[in-house]
């Protein structure tokens, strides 16, 4: 359980970009650590290629049919939330054994590195963030601009 979760903290460190951290302010409407730890958690739930795809160009996941449907307002913004991936190892031991703690005190997580694209602080939210979205996500901030003109 717990190499699942070491791999798992990898993989998903290589979503910690500010043009992830964008996208999922843009698809859910709202950004905070929490909802983009979940973000990023449902990148990994799409699998290798779609995850690898958003990675290198978070602008890619305008084309995914789930975010197509956020968009149109047929599901839930917060589809792409799964905050159950990331806890799927300390809850799989916490069945096992009664003690969710003991998980997180034997795992000793070291640090986990991170493939960044660009050097980010995990700061998002201010005036000159929303302003870069439509520059530097351009196909993502049109879908959900049509989407916003849409509703009443």
């Amino acid at each position: 359980m717990s190499h699942f979760h070491h791999c798992y903290s990898e993989t998903a460190s290589h979503a910690h970009q500010w043009r992830v951290c964008a996208a999922a302010f843009l698809i859910c409407d709202y950004v905070s650590d929490d909802s983009l730890s979940d973000f990023q958690a449902s990148l990994v739930g799409l699998g290798q290629d779609a995850f690898e795809q958003v990675v290198a160009d978070p602008d890619v996941i305008a084309d995914h049919p789930i975010v197509r449907l956020i968009a149109a307002g047929k599901i839930d913004r917060f589809t792409l939330s799964s905050e159950a991936i990331q806890f799927a190892a300390s809850r799989a031991y916490e069945r096992r054994t009664d003690d969710v703690d003991e998980f997180w005190e034997a795992l000793d997580v070291p640090p986990a590195t991170s493939g960044e694209v660009e050097p980010w602080s995990g700061r998002f939210g201010g005036p000159e963030d929303t302003a870069l979205i439509p520059l530097r996500l351009p196909r993502l901030h049109a879908l959900f601009a049509r989407a916003e003109n849409r509703r009443p």
